[in-house]
């Protein structure tokens, strides 16, 4: 049981993004195809940005389930606002001024760096939890949905929205390695304190193994295998203060498909293929 409910919150976020975006309504589109029915939604309408990864169709458009989730998305105006929004997979540059006091020790990630990395089974909350709209409101909020779209959408009111963000944020520092992470060390430089090996075998092999998945892939680790380091004020307090920084996306896997509204810049977009006239709108660009 424990090792399903890992999986089920382990899965990409995109799972979760149609899920909210489809509400009240299941949806259990795979990954790629979900992507690419976001992308045919866009081409249809306002047009697709220049970035947006586009590969082969993984849709078979007439196929009953995908004709139905279609149409649910398309006659959704709250759903469609985002999507055919210049916000639409641009994450903001800051967080709103209410999430003040939600970040722990000073640690705060930007809604790019946030949103865009893959925590994998370092979620607090499994999709069964009442909670679990928390997540994804804070989620989405990264994904470029304003919040008054997201309370229209799941029919809340705004401060529901806003206090559920608060909350998913506070929570996420129930699993040390999301702190770890947050504290943005480059385990490729920094020294180590004697005191941080306790965590791992006294073995070279064990050692040079901890390291690389320090270095690689942090959110690989399990949910308690640096509880240590957080634990301890001294350790804490070194890797927030005294350790050489790295962005925090970028080394460990996140979403591509995520712009970052501080490096964009106004482009044309892609026309779409009925645009009346053949006018074309800007659109928000990464700049280069």
């Amino acid at each position: 049981m424990r090792d399903a409910n890992i999986r089920s919150r382990a899965r990409p976020f995109m799972h979760e993004m149609m899920a909210f975006i489809c509400h009240p309504h299941l949806c259990r589109l795979k990954l790629e195809p979900a992507w690419t029915l976001l992308v045919n939604i866009r081409e249809a309408t306002v047009g697709v940005p220049r970035w947006w990864q586009r590969r082969k169709n993984y849709l078979t458009k007439n196929a009953p389930h995908i004709v139905e989730l279609t149409d649910v998305i398309t006659h959704n105006p709250h759903v469609m606002e985002w999507i055919t929004s210049p916000t639409c997979f641009v994450s903001p540059a800051y967080w709103p001024e209410f999430m003040a006091g939600s970040f722990q020790w000073g640690l705060i990630p930007t809604p790019y760096e946030y949103g865009a990395t893959h925590f994998g089974h370092h979620v607090p909350y499994r999709t069964t939890d009442g909670s679990y709209y928390d997540y994804l409101y804070l989620r989405m909020y990264c994904y470029g949905m304003k919040i008054s779209t997201m309370a229209a959408h799941t029919a809340v009111p705004e401060a529901r929205v806003e206090e559920g963000m608060r909350r998913a944020m506070m929570r996420m520092h129930d699993y040390s390695v999301y702190t770890v992470w947050a504290t943005g060390t480059n385990f490729r430089k920094a020294a180590f304190l004697p005191q941080m090996w306790h965590v791992c075998g006294n073995s070279t092999a064990e050692r040079g193994k901890f390291i690389r998945m320090l270095q690689k892939n942090i959110f690989a680790f399990p949910l308690q295998a640096l509880d240590a380091w957080t634990r301890s004020p001294l350790i804490l307090s070194y890797l927030i203060h005294h350790t050489p920084k790295q962005p925090r996306t970028g080394l460990y896997a996140f979403d591509r498909r995520l712009g970052d509204s501080r490096h964009v810049q106004k482009r044309p977009q892609k026309p779409a293929e009925q645009q009346p006239g053949g006018e074309t709108e800007d659109e928000l660009q990464p700049g280069s």
